[in-house]
């Protein structure tokens, strides 16, 4: 009778705790997460709070140097890496060899049902994280830029400057005077406007119509399509989000990828008031992609990429495509869904920009300095575009939601910041949800932790700030 008594008592004390128990789960689990619990009260209870927040933000933005003798141990940097951010081998393989398929078919029967298209249709350039090497998790979304070339000479269009970030593509031709072929002036003609400058509002809507025109003939079953290729069935459904037109696709077990598909035109003209001169990269095109600027009547704003140059400033920088990856892993464990990746990647460019010798730098310490840089980045409301830097990437967004992101990454800053001297798991701790936490802790009880049925007792909210934790 006493033990059960005791037994009543340790549970309502845990439960005063906000831990709630199930007697099936696994003891080993329940005494990890309340060794780390004890941990968290200890750290609140004896560590010296600061008096002066504003003062010691600005000593953490400003004076790195404070820290910096902490952040030269890549071992807790590496772990992470290994386990939980990079891509398997055999996932990208599976995953590229299953997306090869499906675009190439579906470009096959793009081609077959408009004859316009197969005339203007040059390529796919896979793009996007996946392409770069910038990819977190498993590999299950893909963006895609299906190249167009015009039927006209590519000597004659201007490029014209309009809004910072955007141009204007004046197609040098005449009205009456596109070209003999009258299915080709007609598809030509519907993609300009009345002063022959081509409207990217008219190049969407003329790609959807190809793409909805193509899998509506597809066989259908339980809401989707069924897409064959030589060798395999595939369910497809397609949702249009921006410029993209992204595929839902099946590829097996019931995992779906997502391929966004973007239209562009691939340009060699020079780009009025950008930053740098694409003559000292390898590769010397760019791309007009037809993304809307947000305002009526803009449609002949066409949004200039750089995704090749990109690409090639990121590989002469190979030590900070992990460091990239886990602020991207930061980001989504602390769900700042509004931070796009390409925010976070321009910033990336401006630091690789303005520091050199990163490359004696560890992993740890650049990663400490891309936080910081992008903690100022959001209380100044501003991210400029690397090419053009009149041009806020943040301009988009609502005050409240970078506000938001700006106060929590301050004060994760300063917890870092209090803690990395006695604690090599600190910034871990923002990195990794709870069970990854757990598991990187605790490698031996790694399949115990991994078990599903227990992976929802693991599903608290991950701060050291926040003892609430449900164990089922």
């Amino acid at each position: 009778m006493f033990i059960v008594q005791e037994e009543i008592t340790f549970f309502k004390n845990l439960h005063r705790l906000g831990i709630v128990y199930n007697r099936n789960y696994p003891i080993k689990v329940l005494l990890l997460v309340i060794k780390e619990l004890l941990l968290a009260i200890l750290k609140v209870l004896f560590e010296p709070q600061p008096h002066h927040r504003s003062k010691e933000i600005l000593l953490t933005i400003m004076e790195m140097s404070d820290i910096s003798k902490y952040l030269n141990d890549d071992t807790v940097f590496n772990a992470i890496n290994k386990q939980f951010v990079s891509l398997q081998q055999k996932d990208i393989k599976e995953c590229n060899i299953h997306v090869q398929k499906v675009v190439n078919e579906l470009v096959k029967r793009m081609s077959n049902a408009d004859t316009f298209f197969k005339t203007v249709y040059q390529r796919i350039l896979f793009g996007g994280s996946f392409y770069k090497g910038t990819k977190v998790g498993f590999p299950e979304e893909f963006d895609l830029n299906i190249i167009i070339k015009l039927p006209i000479n590519y000597n004659l269009i201007k490029v014209e400057s309009c809004q910072p970030g955007f141009v204007k593509i004046y197609s040098g031709l005449k009205p009456n005077e596109l070209t003999d072929d009258l299915k080709v002036h007609r598809g030509l003609k519907k993609l300009l406007d009345q002063n022959m400058y081509l409207d990217q509002e008219k190049f969407r809507r003329w790609m959807e119509s190809i793409l909805t025109k193509t899998v509506a003939k597809l066989p259908g079953q339980d809401g989707c399509r069924l897409l064959y290729t030589d060798s395999k069935q595939y369910k497809i459904c397609i949702r249009k989000n921006g410029p993209a037109f992204s595929l839902y696709i099946e590829i097996f077990d019931n995992k779906i990828i997502c391929i966004d598909l973007v239209p562009v035109l691939e340009l060699i003209q020079e780009v009025p008031n950008i930053r740098y001169n694409l003559r000292y990269f390898q590769k010397k095109n760019w791309f007009a992609v037809p993304k809307p600027l947000g305002d009526k009547g803009m449609y002949l704003y066409w949004r200039t990429s750089f995704y090749e140059q990109e690409k090639e400033i990121l590989s002469k920088n190979g030590k900070i495509k992990p460091v990239f990856r886990q602020i991207k892993k930061l980001r989504d464990t602390q769900h700042w869904k509004h931070l796009a990746s390409y925010y976070i990647e321009t910033l990336l460019l401006h630091v690789l920009k303005e520091n050199i010798n990163l490359e004696t730098k560890s992993c740890t310490f650049l990663f400490m300095m891309m936080l910081e840089n992008l903690h100022i980045a959001l209380k100044n409301k501003c991210i400029p575009y690397y090419w053009d830097t009149n041009y806020n990437l943040l301009s988009r967004l609502k005050y409240e939601e970078i506000s938001n992101i700006e106060g929590r990454l301050r004060n994760i800053i300063l917890k870092i910041n209090r803690c990395i001297q006695n604690d090599p798991f600190v910034i871990a701790s923002y990195i990794l949800n709870a069970q990854e936490l757990l598991i990187l802790k605790y490698p031996q009880n790694k399949e115990t932790l991994e078990d599903p049925q227990n992976r929802k007792s693991l599903e608290c909210q991950h701060s050291s700030n926040n003892w609430n934790c449900a164990i089922l």
